[in-house]
């Protein structure tokens, strides 16, 4: 064995290599490319002496082999002397939806499904491998050697590392999967994990290898896409998280740039305009942690929709860089924290021993290009729990990016009722309203102002609230508008050298309290400060006020130069307070103050952000944390404006120094405001401000464009408006929104001059009064601001708004029961002159009321009669007014008893001369219909009217009333009161039936509409008519009338028990009713129909009569029919064809009863000629006698004719 070793180490010269080809395959030699080989392996078999006779012969034969090579001892032995250089076999293959891209030097080739790549490698070829998933597919396996390399998890879209060769082969396998399985496949993962156990420490060499050998990227896995809904989720306050946005100049970066590559790479001058930070909201589902970090691409600063790049960190002094747990959205712009990434990390070992070393768990930062010159929108909403005020925020306000935020929230008219500790700012969806000193309020001008950018804001809600003798909860504080959030001032006399986009090279060190170092060069950045026996402090100028009012040490803190040169001209860049006063270090007695004496100007410190960087670049100093890594700095105008007469100057600063070695790689960046007094000779320019925004702003009626005042040099030539000396035109100065309402600015010679105001605007009053203004030397005098120059807009005093009148009478007095009082109208009021309604041109109401009528029918324009809606508009005087405008009225609601009048009404109210005071408006008069109701009463049957018949009224408040129908049968309701009613009878005439059916409709409330709920049927009709009045016609039956018969004999006595049917039909087959006589011989038939044929007859008679026949044997049949109108008091009845009237009233046919109840009698006797006799007379044993004989007779007589035939 030990001759198998020495072949394995054999070099064969290249001119050797062909000869040994075939002995390779043989022996298992592999020959590299390095022109060597070596023995791969060399096995023996067989444990017998065949064994060992065939390993001699086998060596033997190998020996005279290798001599015939040439390949002797010496020559060995002297090339082992040699370097030597080992290759392995590397391969890719790849497997699924994605690409596989290799690098290494100059060679890159990118692989997808199914292709793959093999090649042999030195050892120590370093090879970058870069995984991506297309669209609808994740990353699941990547494999050396079929074991997942170290720090891959499945699921990922993309994933690099670089490959480090070994002397081993290296098969690399990437598997790719659809993306839709992922979530089922990770729930099976960790069980598979588990269960095979044995298997991942068998391969426990292969993956140490593979370990050892990969680095993951920064980059996997940055990005993603997930579905979540942060408002769902708990927000997890022991959670801090500081986003910052570092904007860049877009024409100078690319999707490809990085935030090392655009501060280190590149020069920040060019690549970058500010950073920016705020604190994020940490929401959490119970399995990871989520922020919204979306505040420039909801407020439009953001070119794109989405960063270039971003970077977690640890939120200390170190600032470890996160590479992996985390992943961003660029659709929802939500950042996806994994719950390990919030492990606890250790406190600096500091000398300060300060516990509040971690400012944050974590801190993010997105690199987005910006768009600077626009300003950003953030949506607003004002709640106005006071109802006084006016405020002129709309859904929006447009804020300059990195300007403080300064807007107007009331108008100036209303500006005094807002109380600044009654107001509470909720920012960026905030539940928990700013601090006080954050923002500030002034109650003269209206205009608010927050420590803010816009750039920082996306959202805004101002809430005010009454007052009730102590703060509302956490309110404004009393900082100035102007002053809010200005870092300092710059001294008095400052030229306006800050042109927006101008920038400069400062060269300074980072300032913290262990090192205090001066850098030569063209200007100083550093931080003067005093020796004390703890160390080095220094001051931070208060950040939110500007006064110096505040003093901190920090190490977050930039040292200001004493003095920069731009644009050509050195400005003193000495922080002040706004008096002038230089900030002293530690002034107010500061921390570790030794001698408050020295004289020597400290010049403050500004905040400043961390950038966090992958590379380091320069000379850095492994010794000292605090070692200031590359000194350059770079100064930039941000953006520049005029604010009540100061010139406010927005600094962005960069730098590209770098933070301590051990941890990531740190520069620096912030934005601060200066302030100073603006500085221009003998300018004069003048503000129109409306003395009642209210009624003006807004409105293309009133426009100050165009007012002039002309100048004068004595009171008296302004009254007399005689020697002017020069016209002063509002709108002159420029047509932007924010200087609409200035005016040309002229030059003057310093002093005092008399302004009065020569021609009226648009809509407004002419102005007589006369106002002094003073010209200072070399300054700019901006006046009107504070109201110096206003004029009252023209406006009517409408006394009667409008009338109702009844429809009818035309006067302003109802009908019955109705009211002409509590109509209401909605009126709106439009801003602007139509001629018909605006609203179907699409406009919409400046202010809607609902105003209600008195007693007689007017409304007028006061809160007496106001039933809802806006505040009323009001003159100088606190007169309600209408401004010049267009209104619409139209009745929405209709008085009791009277039916809606739909029509619109459009009024104009136009300017007219110069007073204030105008009469223009017109006020209509509205005709008002009374609801009526109409009962008719007929007979059923007929259109006779039916006169006296009494109906019950019920109305809607349970009242009843009786009501009785005319001569001809009518009755009519007037001024029916909303809701329900009932109508029934409750008395028939004589002769008529009682009408059982009850009519029950409703009259809507406001429109006076009917409609009814019951129903209809043959004795009762209703409805409504054209006009919209209700009706109901009752149809009343005649009274039924009564069939008397009386059953005699021919002797008049009455016959008891004579049975008499009643048909309804002539056959006699329908029976209506069968009655029998008493002991009077009466029968009776009741409740019998009038204009309807009765037939009757006797269908059995008394014991011992027999029925009466006629001459044909048939039972007499007899008819009866009545017609009645017992309105005019007739009755007509017909018996067996015979009609009779009221006159018959006696005989064997009469009429009987009253008016009420009608009889119709009938006697009836036997008509027969021959009649039975009585029971028990002789006339009955007569009759048997006779009867006898008559038989007797018959029988002999029908013998005798048979015995003759025979």
């Amino acid at each position: 064995m030990s001759m198998f070793f020495f072949f394995q180490n054999i070099d064969v010269m290249k001119n050797s290599k062909n000869k040994i080809s075939n002995v390779r395959d043989f022996l298992g030699i592999e020959i590299n490319k390095g022109e060597r080989f070596k023995l791969r392996s060399f096995t023996l078999i067989g444990r017998n002496e065949s064994m060992k006779k065939i390993k001699n012969t086998f060596l033997a034969f190998f020996v005279t082999v290798l001599t015939s090579l040439n390949l002797v001892l010496p020559a060995y032995a002297e090339e082992t002397t040699a370097q030597t250089v080992n290759t392995a076999g590397f391969s890719v293959n790849v497997v699924g939806d994605g690409t596989v891209t290799l690098s290494s030097g100059d060679f890159t080739k990118t692989l997808s499904d199914g292709e793959s790549y093999n090649s042999d490698y030195n050892e120590g070829t370093e090879i970058k491998i870069v995984s991506k998933s297309n669209e609808n597919a994740v990353i699941d396996d990547v494999a050396l050697n079929n074991s997942t390399i170290s720090g891959f998890t499945s699921g990922k879209k993309s994933f690099s590392f670089v490959y480090k060769t070994k002397t081993a082969d290296a098969s690399f396998n990437v598997v790719f999967k659809q993306n839709e399985t992922q979530k089922e496949e990770n729930s099976n993962s960790s069980k598979t994990e588990g269960d095979d156990s044995s298997q991942d420490e068998s391969s426990n060499d292969s993956v140490s290898t593979s370990s050892d050998a990969v680095d993951e990227s920064e980059d996997a896995d940055k990005y993603s896409t997930f579905d979540v809904d942060l408002s769902k989720m708990d927000i997890d306050t022991s959670k801090t998280v500081y986003t910052k946005y570092l904007y860049a100049i877009p024409s100078a970066v690319s999707e490809n740039d990085t935030i090392t590559s655009v501060l280190i790479d590149k020069d920040p001058k060019d690549t970058i305009y500010t950073q920016t930070m705020e604190p994020s909201t940490v929401y959490t589902d119970g399995d990871a942690y989520y922020i919204q970090a979306d505040t420039p691409f909801v407020n439009g600063l953001a070119q794109k929709s989405y960063p270039y790049d971003y970077d977690v960190a640890r939120g200390n002094d170190y600032g470890q860089q996160l590479t992996e747990g985390f992943s961003y959205d660029k659709k929802t712009h939500i950042l996806k924290i994994d719950k390990d990434v919030f492990k606890t990390v250790a406190k600096e070992a500091k000398s300060d021993n300060n516990l509040k070393e971690d400012f944050s768990d974590l801190q993010v930062q997105f690199l987005v290009p910006a768009d600077v010159e626009n300003d950003v929108k953030v949506k607003t909403t004002v709640v106005d729990k006071t109802g006084s005020i006016d405020s002129v925020v709309g859904d929006s306000i447009s804020l300059r990016p990195f300007m403080t935020t300064r807007f107007q929230l009331a108008s100036e008219k209303t500006a005094s009722n807002i109380i600044p500790k009654n107001v509470k700012v909720y920012v960026n969806g905030s539940d928990v309203p700013l601090e006080s000193e954050y923002g500030a309020y002034d109650p003269e001008t209206g205009e608010m102002a927050l420590s803010y950018m816009g750039a920082n804001l996306k959202s805004l809600e101002i809430v005010v609230s009454n007052s009730k003798g102590r703060a509302a909860g956490v309110g404004l504080g009393t900082a100035k508008v102007g002053s809010l959030n200005v870092l300092a001032y710059l001294a008095e006399g400052t030229k306006d050298v800050f042109s927006v986009g101008s920038s400069i090279d400062v060269v300074g060190k980072f300032g913290n309290n262990s090192y205090v170092q001066t850098i030569d060069g063209p200007l100083e950045l550093y931080n003067k400060s005093r020796t004390t026996a703890d160390g080095y402090y220094y001051n931070t100028i208060d950040w939110n006020d500007g006064d110096g009012g505040e003093c901190t040490y920090t190490d977050s803190a930039l040292a200001v130069p004493q003095s920069i040169t731009m644009n050509g001209s050195t400005v003193d860049f000495t922080m002040r307070d706004i008096n002038g006063n230089s900030y002293g270090q530690w002034v107010n007695g500061g921390y570790h103050l030794t001698d408050i004496s020295d004289p020597v100007a400290f010049n403050g410190a500004i905040q400043a952000f961390c950038h966090h960087i992958k590379t380091s670049v320069g000379n850095i100093d492994a010794g000292s944390r605090y070692a200031l890594r590359y000194p350059t700095c770079t100064l930039r105008v941000l953006d520049a404006s005029t604010i009540n007469g100061y010139r406010h100057v927005v600094f962005g600063f960069e730098t590209n120094l770098h933070q301590f070695s051990g941890s990531t790689s740190q520069t620096v960046g912030t934005v601060f405001e200066l302030a100073f007094k603006v500085q221009s000779k003998g300018k004069l320019c003048i503000k129109k401000t409306s003395a009642n925004p209210a009624i003006t702003d807004n409105n293309p009626c009133y426009s100050l464009q165009g007012a002039e005042y002309g100048v004068y040099k004595t009171e008296a030539d302004a009254k007399a408006d005689k020697n002017k000396v020069n016209t002063l035109t509002i709108g002159k100065y420029d047509t932007s929104e924010k200087y609409k309402d200035w005016s040309n600015e002229i030059e003057l010679d310093a002093g005092t001059y008399y302004l009065k105001e020569t021609k009226n605007p648009k809509g407004y009053a002419l102005n007589n009064s006369v106002v002094s203004v003073v010209v200072k030397a070399n300054e700019s005098s901006w006046i009107g601001s504070n109201g110096e120059f206003k004029d009252y807009p023209q406006s009517d005093p409408v006394d009667i708004f409008a009338g109702k009148v009844d429809k009818e009478t035309n006067a302003h007095k109802p009908q019955g029961s109705a009211s002409l009082a509590n109509a209401e109208f909605t009126v709106k009021y439009y801003k602007g002159l139509y001629d018909s309604d605006p609203a179907k041109s699409g406009q919409t109401p400046a202010r809607t009321w609902v105003l209600k009528t008195d007693s007689d029918g007017y409304c007028r324009l006061s809160d007496d009669y106001k039933v809802s809606g806006d505040v009323f508009y009001k003159n100088s005087n606190g007169t309600v007014v209408l401004p010049v405008g267009t209104i619409t009225i139209q009745e929405s609601k209709a008085p009791t008893g009277y039916f809606i009048n739909n029509e619109l009404f459009v009024r104009k109210i136009t300017t007219s001369g110069n007073a204030e005071k105008v009469e223009t408006y017109n006020y209509p008069e509205v005709n008002e219909k009374v609801i009526k109701f109409d009962i008719k009463k007929v007979q059923a049957g007929t259109s006779t009217p039916v006169a006296g018949a009494v109906f019950l009224h019920t109305m809607p408040n349970g009242s009843t009333k009786e009501l009785t129908t005319n001569g001809s049968g009518e009755i009519t309701i007037t001024g029916l009161a909303s809701g329900t009613h009932k109508i029934k009878e409750i008395k028939s005439p004589d002769g008529y039936q009682l009408n059982p059916n009850e009519v029950v409709f409703n009259v809507a409330s406001g429109t006076g509409k009917i409609t009814f709920t019951s129903g209809t049927n043959s004795l009762v009709t209703q409805g409504t008519k054209d006009s919209g009045d209700g009706y109901a016609t009752f149809s009343d039956k005649v009274n039924p009338f009564n069939l008397k018969i009386t059953k005699t004999n021919e002797h008049g006595k009455v016959l008891k028990g004579a049975e008499f049917t009643l048909y309804s039909d002539e056959k006699c087959e329908k029976v209506v009713d069968t009655q029998t006589s008493d002991d009077k011989g009466l029968l009776t038939f009741k409740n019998l129909d009038v204009e309807k044929t009765y037939y009757f007859q006797e269908t059995k008679a008394p014991q011992g009569y027999r029925i009466p026949v006629d001459k044909n044997g048939k039972a007499y049949v007899h008819s009866v029919y009545v017609k009645a109108t017992p309105q005019t008091n007739t009755f007509e009845f017909t018996v067996d064809g015979i009609k009779y009237d009221t006159s018959k009233t006696s005989g064997n046919v009469r009429l009987e009863g009253t008016k009420k109840d009608r009889v119709v009698a009938v006697d009836i006797t036997n008509k027969t000629t021959q009649l039975l006799p009585e029971t028990g007379s002789n006339g009955t044993i007569l009759l048997i006698g006779l009867g006898v004989a008559v038989i007797a007779f018959a029988l002999y007589k029908s013998k005798k004719d048979k015995m003759i035939s025979k």
